[in-house]
């Protein structure tokens, strides 16, 4: 899904990215909406395995209320029992507020939560939020098995996506106390300025 369908047609007939994607887009269990995702989740009426949410980052209004609990929440609704999404949360390096503050929200839809990060050679420190309606447990992401072949990742580093350093976890302190991370809602996008604040010297 992607708002833009110029965007979808360059990966469906651009010679060198189809080459790249080896046609996916192509493919007879792909279809593609070009719509705007909080729309289509309030009108669709499927239940999804798995969504995988990869939306630029909020550094407008429009872009915040696809951070919302209120978006979160039509993610859940259409979660199959068992499934999980994966959702781009910024990077908990460059962006540790905003980043702790996707995860809380996401959490406060009543989803169970784990968070993952991984360099990538063009972003850096790049972190996600794992959700899903059911508990899992640390056991369970240790017990991932790859059924593809992979060029990079390897079932034994799996569990060290899912650890983070002190400069980037958490456990974030002002002044010897512990900061309440909040949740980011459309009256209240407080993800926003975490966010801007984060990425201005960047």
């Amino acid at each position: 899904m992607d708002l833009d369908p110029e965007m979808t047609d360059l990966a469906l007939e651009h010679p060198e990215l189809t080459r790249i994607n080896e046609n996916a887009m192509h493919n007879e269990k792909v279809t593609i909406h070009n719509e705007d995702a909080y729309n289509f989740l309030l009108e669709d009426e499927s239940f999804y395995d798995a969504i995988l949410v990869d939306l630029p980052d909020p550094n407008n209004e429009g872009l915040n209320k696809l951070y919302t609990d209120g978006f979160y929440k039509l993610v859940r609704n259409h979660l199959n029992p068992g499934g999980f999404v994966s959702i781009q949360s910024t990077s908990p390096l460059f962006a540790r507020e905003a980043y702790w503050t996707i995860s809380e929200t996401v959490q406060s839809t009543g989803m169970h939560v784990d968070n993952y990060h991984l360099d990538i050679p063009s972003f850096g420190n790049w972190g996600f939020t794992l959700a899903s309606r059911e508990a899992f447990t640390s056991e369970q992401i240790e017990q991932i098995q790859l059924s593809v072949e992979t060029a990079y990742l390897d079932e034994a580093i799996i569990p060290s996506l899912f650890a983070f350093g002190k400069d980037e976890d958490a456990m974030l302190f002002e002044n010897g106390k512990q900061v309440d991370w909040q949740v980011n809602t459309m009256n209240r996008p407080v993800l926003l300025d975490l966010y801007n604040k984060a990425w201005k010297y960047y």
